[in-house]
């Protein structure tokens, strides 16, 4: 286990809140900040990576992916211990990992299925 962390990310993306979504704010006690999520499936996402002890920081919104299937913004950027990955949540095509300055980040899709679980 690495006990030097990289945080690749630390802030939000400044993106304007949809259209019709509600704005869910809450304190994060892993990041030592507030953060802002625009739907309950980023809610629901939020409390579990709070409660997950294997998550060492994260970030809501990080960036915006391009990927073979089109640009998206990332619901969260997490790492534990020395992995890391990216989590957009919905629906969609999977994708495996996206090269970001040299290193390659898994992407993962989280259905509305598994956080209902």
């Amino acid at each position: 286990m690495s006990t030097e962390i990289r945080l690749r990310y630390q802030r939000a993306t400044a993106t304007p809140r949809p259209a019709g979504s509600r704005q869910l704010v809450g304190y994060s006690p892993k990041l030592r900040r507030r953060v802002a999520l625009f739907s309950r499936q980023a809610f629901e996402q939020w409390l579990l990576l709070e409660s997950d002890p294997s998550v060492v920081a994260f970030c809501e919104r990080p960036a915006v992916l391009t990927t073979a299937q089109g640009a998206k913004l990332a619901d969260f950027w997490v790492s534990r211990d020395t992995q890391e990955e990216f989590l957009v949540l919905g629906e969609g095509p999977p994708v495996d990992s996206i090269v970001i300055e040299e290193a390659a980040i898994a992407l993962r899709r989280v259905p509305a299925t598994e956080l209902i679980a």
